[in-house]
């Protein structure tokens, strides 16, 4: 999991583990969970911290990655912040070493009433820019979501099985 500090990184991480709401800490370092998706099938979930001077680290937690989530709080609409969130989210999906690993772009908070709706999502994250590189090095998948709640999250770890036994087909 990675994305800027405070987009919801780690409450997403413990709510797919525990499916409680717990209260968390900003991540200095990184968290290592192992969550069960149905038929019990482990994952290890590496949540890594996202401040500014953590985010060179973040290649060092790519090494054998199945798929990556990458988390953005929905509701922070500093232009500062959201050039940041863009431009990692990009540097990423360039990153030649995850070239063929699926994407799940996580728009968290979206239960929130200034989230962004659909229109603002494409147009701050301009993701449709790169689309012709994307869809021939990735499979991505979009999803507005929340960790307040215990149906957005059953739904992330449906698709996150069905990206993970896609990949390994």
């Amino acid at each position: 999991m990675l994305g800027l500090d405070g987009a919801g990184k780690t409450q997403l991480l413990y709510r797919l583990k525990t499916k409680k709401y717990m209260i968390t800490n900003p991540t200095i370092g990184f968290n290592v969970e192992t969550i069960y998706l149905q038929h019990k099938r482990p994952v290890t979930v590496w949540d890594v911290g996202g401040q500014k001077r953590l985010r060179f680290l973040w290649i060092h937690y790519l090494q054998n990655t199945q798929l990556v989530m990458y988390i953005i709080d929905s509701t922070d609409r500093d232009f500062a912040r959201l050039q940041q969130c863009r431009y990692e989210l990009h540097k990423l999906l360039h990153y030649q070493e995850l070239d063929n690993i699926p994407f799940m772009i996580l728009f968290n908070k979206n239960d929130l009433p200034n989230a962004m709706n659909d229109e603002e999502i494409q147009e701050n994250f301009n993701l449709s820019v790169d689309l012709q590189y994307i869809v021939t090095t990735h499979k991505i998948l979009v999803i507005k979501t929340t960790a307040a709640s215990n149906k957005s999250v059953q739904d992330i770890i449906k698709k996150l099985k069905n990206v993970i036994i896609e990949q390994q087909k």
